[in-house]
């Protein structure tokens, strides 16, 4: 298993540059979350060498834990409200998304812990936990990301271009407070 490089362009937190859509940034998002999913399945079937497999479950915990994290305050915090006042469908897709962050909020929880746990040393048991942990969270993110995808992706067209720029501000914002100066 070669190690994820999240120094290497797209590779980082908060979906790409600041010259891209939200939309295309959330897209990019959605894709390292089934990215470093897929990670997490490899070190549960201990794809490569011991420390391939450290190196990976550190790549997952620190994904879940930081670019993850902004990722779902994007959406709880700056899409979702705005994209909840465009019409009635979207206020209940909306509610629907922010109910599926909150119910997954503990596995993930588990998820960056137990990798955390199998970053520093092997651990059968930490493995096994995370094997069941991800045979739950994985069907729930991927559909998760696919409703997120088909119904409210398409609501981004509708919002005007103030409206978007102050989104993408309070995503960067967001993230330049968590690495701090």
């Amino acid at each position: 298993m070669a190690p994820v490089n999240l120094s290497q362009p797209g590779g980082g937190g908060g979906g790409g540059g600041r010259n891209r859509s939200v939309q295309e940034r959330m897209l990019r998002c959605h894709d390292k979350i089934r990215l470093f999913l897929d990670v997490a399945q490899r070190v549960v079937q201990r794809e490569g060498d011991e420390q391939q497999c450290r190196d990976g479950a550190y790549d997952v915990a620190r994904y879940f834990r930081e670019s993850f994290a902004d990722h779902t305050a994007d959406e709880n915090l700056s899409v979702f409200p705005r994209l909840a006042g465009l019409a009635e469908p979207a206020l209940a897709f909306a509610d629907r998304a922010i109910a599926e962050h909150v119910r997954d909020e503990l596995l993930v929880s588990e998820l960056v812990t137990l990798c955390d746990q199998l970053a520093l040393a092997e651990a059968d048991p930490a493995r096994v936990r995370l094997a069941a942990v991800l045979a739950e969270l994985t069907p729930r993110l991927l559909d998760h990301l696919a409703f997120e995808e088909e119904f409210l992706f398409p609501l981004f067209a509708q919002l005007a271009p103030a409206e978007e720029a102050a989104m993408s501000q309070e995503m960067f914002d967001r993230r330049d407070a968590r690495r701090g100066p």
